[in-house]
């Protein structure tokens, strides 16, 4: 599995988890994403 298949699944995996818990603090769709976003970029 190269680098990018292993972090694309990696990331795939845990969005619903943190996409519900995003979801539950900011009560906005889009602050979600954006936060998930920026929470994925920082991790790379």
């Amino acid at each position: 599995m190269t680098d990018l298949t292993w972090i694309s699944t990696a990331i795939s995996t845990a969005r619903p988890q943190a996409m519900g818990a995003l979801l539950r603090y900011f009560r906005d769709l889009d602050a979600a994403e954006e936060a998930f976003q920026d929470a994925c970029l920082r991790a790379l």
